[in-house]
């Protein structure tokens, strides 16, 4: 099943880009640093994009390959797991804009 592969690097992209925004907040916060700030507000741009394309992808894969067992527990962890980044991407938001 290609599409597992392909969704678990999606995921991993999702969240290699979750903790580069995490540290540019931590760096905007703690050094007081304006266009690290703004960065992080970009990168939670690209973040929202990426989990509704996530979603849509694993949304097609349940409608035409109607996954059972195995499989289907991975997609629906899978969705909750993008959704769980994309609010890590969110608070990453909130810490730099309190800087």
């Amino acid at each position: 099943m290609d599409w597992i592969d392909e969704i678990k690097t999606r995921l991993l992209d999702v969240a290699d880009r979750v903790n580069l925004a995490i540290d540019k907040s931590l760096e905007a916060f703690f050094r007081d640093e304006p266009k690290k700030a703004g960065e992080v507000m970009e990168l939670e741009e690209l973040l929202d994009r990426m989990e509704v394309e996530l979603e849509e992808h694993a949304v097609s894969i349940l409608e035409r390959e109607k996954p059972e067992g195995y499989p289907l527990r991975f997609i629906i962890s899978a969705l909750k797991i993008n959704n769980d980044l994309e609010r890590m991407g969110d608070h990453a938001v909130d810490i730099a804009t309190a800087a």
